[in-house]
């Protein structure tokens, strides 16, 4: 079947095709894991990752943006997101309500420009050149305008 179970009270449990089911604590590179999975070392996820609290890090933390060449842009799983592209381009509906996007142009010569429409309610027409940002909340029905900058 692929499956295993490790643990005194999952006995009886039947884990899914191809899974795992562990009672207790996980340690990956670590024989003490002082929580329920705790990794030594560096982990990536190819994947969007949910959080269901919080996010704390100890440290520092990068992230990769999206480079959109390419209307619309499609802003699921992401925040930042780097423009390359001249003239209209739309948005593709947010994931999540509170959903935050900084979008910055990083084309160069013609704006990347952004207009009022059924799902992007904005203070004006946006015409973003090389530098230039804009930041959108998504209420449950639009991108909704937080704040834009004009970066020379």
């Amino acid at each position: 079947n692929g499956n295993a179970v490790i643990g005194k009270s999952y006995e009886l449990a039947t884990a899914p095709t191809d899974g795992l089911l562990i009672e207790g604590k996980v340690g990956i590179g670590t024989i003490t894991p002082d929580s329920t999975l705790k990794v030594v070392g560096t982990a990536y996820f190819t994947s969007n990752t949910h959080i269901g609290e919080n996010l704390l890090v100890d440290g520092s933390l990068s992230y990769t943006p999206l480079t959109a060449n390419s209307s619309p842009i499609n802003p699921a799983g992401k925040t930042y997101i780097k423009v390359d592209l001249t003239g209209t381009f739309t948005l593709s509906n947010g994931t999540t309500v509170g959903q935050v996007i900084i979008l910055q142009v990083i084309s160069t010569g013609v704006s990347a420009d952004l207009y009022e429409s059924v799902n992007c309610k904005i203070t004006g027409d946006w015409k973003g050149n090389q530098y230039d940002t804009i930041q959108l909340i998504w209420d449950g029905d639009a991108w909704v305008e937080i704040g834009r900058s004009l970066n020379p």
